[in-house]
């Protein structure tokens, strides 16, 4: 068989193009074959540098469903007389 893969051997990463075994590549159910277009590396890679450039936004917003949340459970613990 070679160096080369076949299409069953392995895929192609959409980023930095090389061709790996299929055992690189995460699961994906919207895919046709099941597995994610990137490779494992660069799928770290790609969230890493999504979360370092909406950070401040996703901590906000984790900070907001908290405090929510935080309110829901204060609401459902007190008796229906205090509303």
């Amino acid at each position: 068989m070679g160096d080369l893969m076949t299409e069953h051997d392995g895929r192609r990463c959409a980023r930095c193009r090389e061709h790996k075994p299929r055992d690189q590549f995460n699961r994906d159910s919207y895919e046709r074959d099941g597995l994610r277009i990137y490779c494992r590396p660069c799928d770290r890679a790609i969230s890493a540098e999504r979360y370092a450039k909406k950070r401040t936004e996703l901590c906000a917003n984790s900070r907001a469903r908290y405090w929510r949340n935080q309110a829901l459970k204060a609401r459902e613990n007190k008796p229906s007389d205090q509303f």
